[in-house]
């Protein structure tokens, strides 16, 4: 039954038997807000007190909006310093403005989550086109040239040089999962991460293929939790452990980036302090000596070659090649005879003057910028 105009009245003891039969007390006696009978009434106008708990202070306005029903509508402003993506709340508002039967309250913050996951593609797993052999003697990038999630924007999943790049500071958990299949004997495939592409980082898995018809132990799951500055980005490095030959493949493997916690506040920039007494200047990269005719390789990069013969000496840029997309290698004509880059069919060197050395103790630098793609400089031999 509708309920009457109550406006002015003591709707309490006027109408008891109504409200009685329409299963509806009054609070206080007075007012204009019916709640229902199993409404618990409480004085607590402090919803962090009541809903929450007292270091969870978040709400800073309360309002509802009334009317003769037994449901009312809450609203909440949240600290603008927060953002929520959900809030739900059921009860009831008494006429003072204290909460009534506030049966449930829960409110969702989302959580800024930077996380990338790349894996082997099938052309690179075993089986593929281009699949790739774990049985290398010395440190090989791992092809993860597939990308599978990418969440949030503080990493950048580069497929084509198979790694992920950090764009802040902060602490990061690294993960590589791979599992191999080999048909030689005590093949033992080891996994670790590289930084910056000359940083290994502590901490290897080893794998280990017993035997084609009863392999064990044939996975390697490594996992770190290291800090890294903005702009570092992480490789999946791998070898061979053992002196054994014999092809090992790849049947999965995923490689994941997860930011756990961003770069704290930072302190008053100090005092600039006394410069150092000047470093011997040259390069930081470890001295090879060729003495004939070579192809670049893996082992030539980041190298200073020193070219040291009597003759001339052929260097061969591969078209076929098993170093980095951007591979970097520095000559040195050490001897009497001149160095000379050779392109391979198929391979373009691009150079000002001529592709030779200018003479003896002539440095130049060769720098790979696409596919097949090179640009010579320094101390070349001038173009007729």
């Amino acid at each position: 039954m509708a309920l009457p105009d109550l406006t002015g009245q003591n709707i309490q003891d006027t109408y008891p038997r109504v409200l009685q039969t329409d299963g509806i007390v009054i609070y206080n006696g007075t007012g204009s807000i019916f709640l229902p009978v199993s409404a618990s009434y409480s004085t607590t106008s402090s919803f962090a007190e009541y809903a929450i708990s007292a270091s969870h202070e978040i709400i800073k306005e309360i309002s509802s909006s009334y009317a003769e029903t037994s449901s009312y509508a809450i609203n909440f402003k949240i600290d603008n310093n927060l953002e929520t993506t959900n809030i739900t709340a059921s009860g009831y508002f008494a006429p003072s403005g204290s909460i009534v039967n506030f049966a449930s309250a829960s409110v969702y913050f989302p959580v800024s989550v930077n996380y990338a996951r790349m894996r082997m593609g099938d052309d690179v797993l075993n089986g593929g086109a281009n699949a790739q052999d774990f049985t290398s003697a010395t440190a090989v990038k791992t092809q993860f040239n597939t990308q599978e999630d990418l969440t949030g924007d503080g990493l950048t999943i580069d497929t084509s040089n198979n790694r992920i790049t950090v764009s802040g500071d902060g602490h990061y958990r690294l993960t590589a999962n791979i599992s191999f299949y080999s048909t030689q004997q005590r093949i033992t495939p080891t996994t670790f991460f590289r930084v910056n592409g000359t940083t290994d980082l502590i901490g290897e898995s080893y794998g280990y293929i017993r035997a084609a018809n009863g392999q064990n132990e044939n996975s390697n799951n490594v996992t770190r939790v290291i800090e890294l500055s903005a702009g570092d980005y992480i490789e999946v490095m791998h070898f061979d452990a053992s002196t054994l030959t014999g092809p090992c493949y790849a049947t999965q493997a995923i490689f994941e980036v997860e930011q756990l916690s961003g770069a704290g506040p930072k302190g008053e920039t100090g005092n600039t302090g006394a410069q150092g007494i000047q470093g011997p200047s040259g390069t930081s990269y470890d001295v090879v000596e060729i003495t004939s005719n070579t192809t670049l390789s893996n082992a030539h990069t980041t190298k200073y070659l020193v070219c040291n013969s009597a003759t001339a000496i052929d260097i061969t840029v591969p078209q076929t090649a098993s170093y980095d997309q951007y591979a970097e290698f520095v000559f040195e004509q050490r001897g009497a005879g001149v160095v000379r880059i050779v392109a391979d069919t198929g391979v373009t060197v691009n150079s000002s003057e001529t592709l030779s050395s200018a003479g003896q103790y002539a440095v130049m630098g060769l720098k790979r910028t696409d596919t097949n793609v090179y640009t010579l400089t320094g101390e070349r031999e001038a173009t007729p």
